[in-house]
């Protein structure tokens, strides 16, 4: 699942966001020094927040995990647009990449198709596929 960053400008109240990019500083003193003029910030990425709004230079953000709404009480999250603007994206929680594990090619086979690959591997001398199929059917107990 590929996150592309956009703005936070493109969602809706609502919206459950979290940062997918760190906000880069460029420190301009040290841009022709040897040395790294470079600073990242990667506040909030991966985490959950609903998306209230836009007003007075600031995008606010309601907190979802208890320890964060423990910090701020009642109040949202403010960042500064000047700073948070960009590297925004829909939350995926990630419990959903457990179900989205890739399968293996050989699930969808039959017990019969199965056997015939074991043993054309085998014909073939593709003795690491016809382990894995072996694998396969060692799960099947076939």
């Amino acid at each position: 699942m590929e996150q592309k960053p956009r703005s936070i400008r493109e969602f809706k109240p609502g919206d459950i966001v979290t940062r997918v990019e760190p906000v880069v500083t460029i420190n301009s003193s040290s841009m022709f020094m040897l040395g790294s003029p470079v600073t990242e910030d990667g506040g909030y990425i991966g985490e959950k927040l609903i998306f209230i709004g836009i007003v007075n230079g600031c995008a606010f953000f309601e907190p979802t995990d208890a320890f964060t709404k423990q910090l701020e009480g009642d109040k949202p999250i403010s960042l500064k647009l000047y700073k948070y603007e960009n590297g925004w994206a829909h939350y995926i929680d990630p419990i959903t990449l457990i179900d989205a594990k890739p399968k293996s090619e050989y699930e969808s086979l039959s017990d019969t198709s199965l056997v015939n690959r074991r043993e054309e591997a085998i014909l073939n001398e593709d003795y690491e596929e016809a382990s894995r199929i072996q694998h396969e059917i060692d799960k099947r107990e076939l």
